[in-house]
């Protein structure tokens, strides 16, 4: 087996520049930066997010010796990519939440500096929703929860947290899906109190669930919107639809949003791999969400009315779908994770694309109709390759 000492790669672009989609060179001269926190098995980051000085905060998992323990790693990087010395140890920090698969899977940085992370505990192989939030030098903040921490279990089931978020009251919430004994799992959405303690006011026990149809619904991303209401978007069916939600801030369902609360977008119209993997809200209200679709090996973005009625100006009746890497197998395809709306209105998609060979990094740029933009990469597009293996990925 070999070892693998690379924590996690950043990537900064050039985007206002003559060379658009270029990787940038001022940041830790290369335009990436790895962290190596090794001898360890296997490693790697799940989200980022940039503090008010510059500095750039991640999340993700590590696995510190071959035994099947993984646990929840944090990372930050001063503003030109070097590790943050003043963080945790050389500029990381681990927690484990126990013997088995834990992950860190998300995050958030408060006003006051101190950072929330969402994830998951894996208990005896059943994994339970998990909360912890660390102070600004990487170390857990003691009046949060137990410790920093704050686990929720599923009575009879289990749960997975995807996606953490801050409204402006203080309170946090975290969005995946539950799955109760053997029926299908569910959309999830919890809301605690600043302190760690569930908000019973939210959905009486603070966690509201959705089932969309007869087979697994996931939620993998969420946002909190200005009039408070938390917007989800994921996969529904088994990943046959794109799926989004939307619940009021007291935990019901939102009957002007689509359906009862619950929109689902088919982009071929046959059972296919599709999923909605980032959410972003335009300033005029539109909804995008990006994602995946087996069925073209693509990226896919559909832009959604504040109803969740698709709006079919954009793209090609609604939505774009494109495939960047080549191939025509399973073993090739595309996955969109991040979606940015730039100020000037332009849509950023950040994912990964596969041959049957390598695994790279994919970000592509939009107009704001939902055109490729010319002026970025190659034809709106660019990919990174950074290792020799090929097995890169935003």
């Amino acid at each position: 087996m070999r070892l693998c000492t690379t924590v996690l790669v950043l990537t900064c672009f050039l985007t206002v520049r003559a060379q658009s989609g270029v990787l940038d060179p001022s940041f830790n001269g290369s335009g990436y930066a790895t962290l190596a926190i090794g001898p360890h098995i296997d490693e790697g980051a799940m989200d980022v997010a940039l503090q008010t000085d510059g500095k750039i905060v991640v999340v993700g998992t590590y696995q510190p010796d071959f035994s099947l323990d993984v646990n929840i790693l944090l990372a930050r990087f001063n503003a030109d990519g070097s590790p943050d010395p003043s963080f945790g140890t050389g500029g990381f920090t681990g927690t484990s939440l126990g013997s088995g698969s834990d992950q860190g899977a998300s995050l958030i940085i408060q006003p006051d500096g101190k950072i929330v992370v969402g994830g998951t505990r894996d208990a005896a192989g059943v994994p339970q929703f998990a909360v912890l939030r660390y102070l600004p030098d990487g170390t857990l903040d003691p009046a949060f929860g137990i410790g920093g921490i704050v686990e929720t279990d599923v009575p009879g089931g289990l749960g997975r947290a995807y996606s953490v978020d801050l409204q402006a009251d203080g309170k946090i919430v975290l969005a995946g899906f539950i799955q109760i004994g053997g029926n299908p799992a569910d959309f999830a959405v919890l809301r605690y109190l600043s302190d760690g303690t569930p908000d019973v006011t939210f959905d009486g026990d603070g966690l509201a669930s959705l089932s969309f149809t007869a087979s697994h619904d996931v939620a993998y991303d969420m946002l909190i919107e200005p009039d408070g209401a938390i917007l989800l978007g994921g996969s529904s069916g088994n990943h046959a639809d794109l799926a989004m939600a939307r619940f009021l801030p007291d935990g019901s369902l939102d009957p002007l949003f689509g359906i009862g609360g619950q929109v689902s977008t088919s982009l071929y119209g046959v059972s296919d791999f599709e999923s909605g993997n980032a959410l972003a809200v335009q300033p005029d209200g539109k909804i995008l969400l990006g994602g995946t679709t087996q069925m073209g090996f693509a990226q896919a973005l559909v832009r959604y009315f504040p109803d969740g009625t698709i709006d079919s100006a954009f793209g090609v009746g609604g939505s774009v779908i494109r495939a960047v890497t080549t191939g025509n197998s399973c073993s090739a395809s595309e996955g969109c994770s991040a979606v940015l709306v730039q100020p000037d209105g332009r849509i950023l998609m950040g994912g990964n694309g596969t041959t049957d060979t390598t695994y790279n990094m994919i970000l592509m740029r939009y107009d704001a109709n939902g055109l490729a933009d010319p002026g970025f990469g190659t034809t709106g597009a660019v990919q990174v390759t950074l290792g020799a293996a090929g097995n890169d990925g935003i």
